[in-house]
């Protein structure tokens, strides 16, 4: 089979009644197969490209959390998920998996995610980890920083994360 899959996962702000995205991700390339009532199994040393992928993104889902409570609290998670996207890349599933696959790397995300050199966030370009980053936080940082007087945030918002222009051109022609 193929097929796409949206994974996003929030948690509460502290404090407060609402709710903040903390990471919403768009996978076009899943290939598996499945065979009626084939039992799953979890394997984290085996992989499988229908459970392999359900562990990764709970990894993921699991690191993004603990990363919100405490600094690097997810690393362990996100040491699993690049286990699973290393088996991955290296199976005849590859893609999606491996680091040259379009603009979206399972592999990539999770290289992002342990690699120091994105640990200062301002250093970040053009990587899936920061794609993935606007796009669960995107809305949200329009909705606090359309509040402050100097939108000059919104001319470099643009050029940082293109893909959100329309909603930064929002609040600039809303002045």
């Amino acid at each position: 089979y193929g097929a796409q899959i949206v994974v996003s996962s929030q948690r509460p702000i502290y404090n407060s009644q609402t709710n903040s995205l903390m990471m919403r991700v768009q996978d076009k390339n899943w290939q598996f197969i499945y065979e009626r009532n084939q039992a799953l199994y979890f394997n984290q040393t085996t992989f499988d490209p229908l459970t392999s992928l359900l562990d990764y993104y709970a990894y993921l889902i699991l690191g993004f959390d603990a990363d919100s409570f405490e600094k690097f609290g997810g690393s362990k998670y996100f040491a699993k998920a690049y286990d699973l996207a290393v088996l991955g890349a290296n199976s005849r599933f590859a893609d999606g998996w491996s680091e040259v696959s379009a603009s979206y790397s399972k592999r990539g995300l999770v290289e992002d995610l342990s690699n120091a050199k994105y640990e200062n966030f301002e250093k970040m370009t053009r990587s899936v980890l920061l794609r993935v980053f606007f796009e669960a936080k995107a809305g949200e940082i329009v909705d606090n920083f359309a509040k402050i007087a100097d939108k000059s945030v919104f001319e470099k918002l643009k050029i940082i994360d293109p893909a959100h222009i329309t909603k930064y051109n929002e609040v600039l022609d809303a002045e």
